[in-house]
């Protein structure tokens, strides 16, 4: 999706949101993934993938009211981020 805006009452808000790559996929952190269906996202997307080349993060990414200097822990989201590193 990339980035994007809003309106709001106080005017236009500049909104983000991770798209997934070749070699990333985002999943948002809200949500409640069993390992089962991790593991399945990743066989569906990378079919010939040896899992020792996966790597796991969990990252928080400011995706709404982007450019604010105050920091609102509201405008960010929780991801879990599956990386693929070709060797």
């Amino acid at each position: 999706m990339g980035y994007d805006t809003r309106q709001h009452w106080g005017g236009t808000i500049k909104t983000f949101w991770p798209d997934d790559t070749d070699d990333e996929m985002y999943l948002t952190g809200g949500s409640q993934y069993s390992l089962a269906a991790i593991i399945e996202m990743c066989r569906e997307k990378w079919p010939d993938t040896d899992f020792n080349d996966l790597v796991f993060e969990s990252e928080k990414i400011q995706t709404d009211c982007l450019g604010y200097d105050l920091y609102d822990p509201c405008d960010h989201t929780d991801f879990i981020i599956i990386r693929r590193c070709r060797n």
